[in-house]
């Protein structure tokens, strides 16, 4: 340390210039030390932009050569001793080369102070190897000599070459034991992150601002003047590996502060780079890495990565055990460098320590299955919710200091509120619900989508969505419902735009704009529903529906519809219910999407059971078969037939359009198989079509029947027939009573009952009214 006052010239490192002047004797001295000055100032320019590796300079097998050959790109770096070294072709080196080709320096010439650096011998033995780049100077040419000295010399030196040389100087202090290719993988990994000083580094982060402490390092016989380029290992004379990241660092200044020198400055993300370079060069040259437990091969792994593309996110999983995250995200490619940069600031993980503090998340390139896998140090950044402070004892969780964990306790809780906006991971965030209760809110706004959301297995679900429109842009259904304790869909519109083809994936007949399936509690109210058009039936508005491989294993079916507003594209279907136990379906409007093109059903209750069904104030118009009640016809136990309970079908407005009609059953309302029934005050008109061809009926019953079957004033227009009763069971007791309905302008009779049953029936004040001309003016 040297003392010294203000204004004192410190000229122990200073850079002497030769002073020219006219009449100086200039001599081969004069110029030497100004082509040293010179030297020496290139040698801090050097210096103060940085070591490494500037380009190229990267060491690989020789394809198709001799085993102990490798090969080292053209390139530019510079040493610690602020040497710039050029490579200006790319090399092949003999690593092993026969003794009698064995070299050494020639001197130093215009690279003092480096020396004569000892050139590349022959391999003694099988090890580690560190391949550097060094200075070599050679003589080159003569020259005539001005005998100015005491000299007898006719003749000297004509240039010194500022060459270079690859040395290949051995590795001590790393145990080599085991041969097999898990001990060759865990060796190169444990050598790389020696280099990295990765021990070192996560201790200095743990107490910032001071010092670097001394950290664990391995013996190599570098100096200043060598540029390392790649580790070696050789076996049997043969090259094993070669590891360029392990020592290879791109070119970054020193830290401006040294007790910050691990927290601040390129160097430390130079650092970062070279780890995950190191792990890449790994996995390409081992691609087996990423099929086994890290754990199993590595002791430590970088702070990020990437897996092969379209490697799948089991085997992520597999590969990083318990710091594995349980789903992926999708990460545009524009955004991904970004992420990968700041995620390389973060420390290496050391996989002995406890997986709980050092976790990764996982990032899916381009979101599609083929797009490399980002795995990324979990850093709790500043975007997460992890890092967002929360006054846990004003939010009643006195042990809870972020958002995340308060989000998790909620999650684990009672109730979820989840709300979605445009621009949200919809599909995903549904998937995150997992078993839990949930309201789910759609913010305002039209999402398209190409395939249905679905939520899966949760609890008892609420969606609502006032001014949201859920569309499908490629199928008919927009948002699928299944296997949950309990669904309620408010305020909220669904539109399928495509068209299914038979069952599907589920086994349904159709799918709905909205299809609620397997869950035993369903309310929907509310909804708007659309569907689009097509030549045969392959979509409904809303389809609510228990399977039947889970009728018997679901508690008892309620389905509620109600308020709903359904546009039924051509040749389509409103509402489909299937297999409930109690359902209301109330206060509906059904009608063509278009307003004049027919749809072909209305409402349908179907199944293989159901209790009681009220079927009250639904408007149903532009439709060739309205509402239809009617279980499955089969052998049930005891040969007993598939009944419904209790049918209740009440103040119903049916409009029959059948003007594009040419076959088929036309009906305004349809009952079948049900112990008992209640048709009251509905109202069945045709609006359009050929009734003498197509003889349509206002409202027909035919099955099995229980003891009770009331229809009363009902009101019938322009239809063929106003009821048809077509039994094929007669009980032992029963009340049959059809009663002050009214027919106008039918075809035929108001009511028709099949003749070995018309004794059964009581028929009372049923009217057909016969439409009379006016008179002629006078």
């Amino acid at each position: 340390m040297v003392t010294t006052t203000l204004g004192t010239p410190l000229a122990d490192q200073a850079i002497r210039d030769v002073n020219f002047f006219n009449g100086r004797l200039l001599t081969g001295g004069d110029l030497s030390r100004e082509q040293a000055a010179r030297r020496l100032a290139d040698r801090r320019v050097a210096q103060a932009v940085g070591p490494g590796v500037a380009w190229g300079l990267e060491v690989s097998a020789l394809a198709g050569g001799p085993a102990n050959n490798v090969q080292v790109m053209a390139g530019l770096g510079v040493t610690d001793s602020g040497l710039v070294l050029n490579l200006s072709g790319d090399t092949v080196v003999q690593l092993v080369p026969p003794p009698a080709q064995a070299q050494t320096a020639l001197g130093d010439g215009g690279f003092s102070p480096c020396g004569g650096l000892a050139g590349a011998t022959s391999v003694a033995a099988d090890g580690l190897y560190l391949l550097t780049l060094a200075p070599l100077s050679t003589p080159e040419g003569w020259a005539p000599v001005l005998a100015l000295d005491d000299v007898n010399k006719r003749c000297s030196t004509d240039a010194y070459i500022e060459a270079a040389q690859l040395r290949l100087l051995p590795i001590t202090g790393i145990n080599l034991t085991g041969t097999d290719a898990a001990s060759v993988a865990r060796l190169r990994n444990q050598l790389a992150y020696t280099y990295f000083d990765a021990e070192r580094v996560a201790a200095a982060h743990a107490g910032p601002g001071h010092p670097p402490s001394p950290g664990s390092t391995v013996t190599d016989g570098r100096t200043p003047c060598d540029l390392p380029l790649a580790v070696v290992y050789i076996r049997f004379n043969a090259v094993v590996f070669i590891d360029n990241g392990a020592v290879r660092r791109r070119i970054a200044p020193r830290p401006a502060s040294v007790p910050w020198a691990d927290w601040v400055g390129d160097t430390v993300t130079a650092l970062g780079e070279a780890q995950m370079l190191q792990f890449q060069e790994h996995l390409l040259a081992t691609p087996s890495l990423q099929n086994a437990a890290a754990t199993a091969l590595l002791d430590w792994l970088p702070p990020a990565g990437f897996l092969r593309a379209g490697t799948p996110l089991a085997s992520l999983k597999t590969f990083l055990g318990a710091r594995a995250p349980e789903q992926e995200m999708p990460l545009a490619a524009a955004d991904a460098p970004a992420l990968l940069a700041d995620a390389l600031r973060a420390d290496a993980v050391k996989l002995s320590a406890a997986a709980a503090g050092s976790r990764y998340r996982a990032w899916r390139i381009g979101g599609t299955p083929a797009g490399a896998l980002l795995f990324a140090r979990d850093r709790r950044n500043v975007l997460a919710a992890e890092q967002v402070w929360l006054d846990g004892g004003r939010a009643g969780r006195p042990q809870v200091t972020d958002v995340q964990t308060a989000l998790d306790q909620l999650l684990a809780g009672s109730c979820l509120h989840v709300v979605l906006h445009k621009g949200s991971d919809l599909a995903g965030t549904l998937r995150a619900i997992g078993p839990n209760d949930a309201t789910i809110c759609f913010e305002a706004g039209r999402y398209e989508l190409e395939s249905p959301l679905v939520i899966e297995n949760a609890g008892r679900i609420r969606v609502q969505g006032h001014g949201a429109t859920l569309v499908n842009r490629a199928g008919e259904c927009a948002l699928r419902i299944l296997a949950c304790e309990a669904a309620d869909v408010s305020d909220i519109a669904f539109e399928g735009q495509g068209v299914g083809q038979g069952k599907g994936q589920l086994g349904l007949g159709l799918h709905g704009a909205l299809t609620v399936v397997d869950t035993p509690r369903v309310s929907i109210d509310g909804v708007q529903a659309r569907c689009a058009g097509a030549s045969a039936l392959g979509a409904a508005c809303i389809v609510v529906v228990v399977r039947d491989a889970a009728v018997n294993k679901q508690p008892r079916a309620s389905f509620t519809v109600s308020g709903c507003d359904m546009q039924v594209g051509k040749g389509q279907q409103g509402l489909l219910c299937v297999n409930g136990d109690v359902l209301a379906l109330r206060g509906n409007q059904i009608a063509a999407a278009d307003g004049k093109t027919a749809l072909q059903r209305g409402i349908v209750v179907a199944g293989r059971r159901a209790g009681t069904v009220q079927i009250e104030n639904n408007i149903v118009r532009d439709v060739v078969r309205g509402i239809a009640v009617g279980l499955s016809e089969g052998p049930e136990e005891e040969g007993q037939p598939l009944l419904a309970g209790r049918v209740h079908v009440e103040r119903n407005r049916v409009e029959l359009q059948l003007k594009e009609v040419t076959t088929g059953g036309r009906y305004g309302i349809f009952i079948g198989n049900a112990g008992s029934v209640v048709a009251h005050a509905n109202h069945v008109v045709l609006v359009g079509g050929d009734v003498q061809k197509l003889q349509p009926q206002a409202m027909r019953l035919a099955g099995v029947y229980g003891p009770q079957i009331v229809v009363r004033d009902n009101y019938f227009a322009g239809t063929w027939r106003g009821i048809a009763l077509e039994p094929k069971f007669q009980p032992l007791k029963q009340v049959w009573a059809f009663q002050c309905n009214v027919g106008r302008g039918l075809g035929a009779e108001i009511l028709y009952v099949s003749p070995a049953y018309a004794r059964l029936v009581i028929d009372e004040h049923n009217v057909k009214v016969i439409e009379i001309a006016p008179p002629a003016p006078q």
